[in-house]
């Protein structure tokens, strides 16, 4: 009985080691990890020489105050009218940021040249103005005006032509871009003192405050890995950051075509393959194929025309499926004067059928607007007059494919031979 005893108690005792054994072996991943992400987060701070100026703290407190949005009766609404100064205090920590990744600066010169080049947009270096103003829902607008960068899913963007500095950007809180809460620990009190609920208009408002943003830390990052892969890619040249576009920020790669940069093939071949494999409104996928000058001319983009032709067969005949549905809707609607609609689906239909004849998919582009039918706008006989009048757009064999094709590859009698 007692070596039985003595047995146990040795059980016992190597049982209770090994827990104990388990135990700190636990604690001491736990603490290699927090000090691993403690070193992280240190060599994120030390990688950037942010020193916040007495004008960046005073818009950091502004910020900090009206929060990052508020709630009224169920309804999200902004707290804070963004201005010149909150994009002047992000330009010191941009170019800091911009500088530390690489980002070579390009000449004057250059710089006013790709400019032109990408976004049409010509700088005027005797002008004292700051920057130059981009969006997709006005292009025509010049007037600068200043609105947050939205990490909701939105179809409107503005971005900002840095003039002195030579870059490209969206406008940030500087929340997104700094680790405020240590930078400005001051900063940090004053936001927690703050009210929950801020009163706008005589109506009490919840307000979303930015140091109760979860994931705050990750859309910094990624708002600085964005920043410098689209200032590479347009002003550097860099192919690997077009890759990383590509994966990572789409959206920005069609913005660009939408904004008629067109001198890319790799990037004119991405976003149609990107188009023509979304489910998406065909009037949104036709818009790739042309726009209108700010003095009201119609360009065509046979840039695009030449991605169609590169692309995949399966791409090719989705392709062409859609262009056939919108020069179907345009002749019905276009909102474009006769003149210009005509030229608009003149093109899109003649190189239509150019790309579709070997693909036994022709015939089915001209025929759309070689024929009446109730309820749409101009008959086949505007659309011939229209067409010769411009001496059909000085393509060679435009007039042979028209008559060719306008009607379905079918012959009645009357008809011309």
């Amino acid at each position: 009985m007692t070596k039985i005893c003595y047995l146990c108690h040795i059980l016992n005792f190597l049982t209770t080691m090994k827990y104990h054994f388990l135990l700190l072996l636990l604690l001491l991943v736990g603490c290699q990890e927090t000090t691993t992400q403690n070193d992280t987060d240190n060599s994120e701070e030390e990688k950037y020489n942010f020193q916040l100026s007495a004008e960046q703290i005073a818009v950091l407190n502004k910020q900090l105050s009206k929060g990052i949005s508020g709630e009224i009766y169920d309804t999200d609404i902004e707290t804070y009218t963004y201005s010149k100064s909150d994009l002047d205090a992000t330009i010191p920590l941009l170019r800091e940021i911009l500088a530390k990744e690489g980002y070579q600066q390009p000449s004057e010169t250059e710089f006013i040249a790709k400019v032109q080049r990408i976004f049409g947009r010509t700088i005027d270096p005797s002008k004292p103005t700051d920057y130059l103003f981009l969006n997709n829902w006005q292009p025509c607008d010049r007037q600068i005006r200043y609105y947050r960068k939205n990490t909701d899913e939105v179809y409107f963007y503005s971005y900002y032509i840095v003039k002195k500095e030579r870059f490209f950007t969206e406008l940030f809180a500087l929340p997104e871009l700094i680790n405020y809460q240590k930078l400005c620990p001051e900063c940090l009190q004053k936001e927690q003192n703050t009210p929950k609920k801020i009163q706008m208009e005589g109506e009490p408002v919840k307000l979303y405050k930015w140091c109760e943003e979860k994931y705050l830390p990750e859309q910094r990052q990624n708002n600085i890995t964005e920043l410098v892969h689209r200032n590479k890619y347009l002003f550097n040249d860099s192919r690997e950051s077009f890759r990383w576009l590509q994966e990572h920020d789409a959206s920005f790669l069609e913005y660009l075509v939408r904004y008629n940069y067109l001198k890319d093939k790799e990037l004119n071949d991405f976003v149609l393959h990107k188009n023509i494999n979304e489910d998406q409104l065909i009037k949104h996928f036709g818009s790739l194929f042309w726009h209108l000058q700010c003095d009201g001319k119609l360009v065509f983009h046979t840039e695009m025309i030449e991605a169609v032709e590169r692309a995949s067969e399966d791409d090719k005949k989705l392709c062409l499926s859609k262009i056939a549905d919108y020069i179907l809707m345009m002749r019905k609607d276009s909102g474009l004067d006769f003149a210009l609609q005509a030229e608009l689906l003149g093109k899109l239909a003649y190189y239509s059928e150019k790309i579709a004849e070997p693909l036994n998919m022709h015939f089915r582009y001209f025929v759309k607007l070689g024929f009446q039918a109730e309820g749409y706008e101009g008959s086949e006989l505007d659309y011939d007059r229209e067409f010769k009048k411009h001496n059909y757009y000085n393509i060679s064999d435009f007039k042979q494919v028209w008559e060719d094709t306008r009607y379905g590859g079918t012959w009645y009698p009357g008809m011309p031979e």
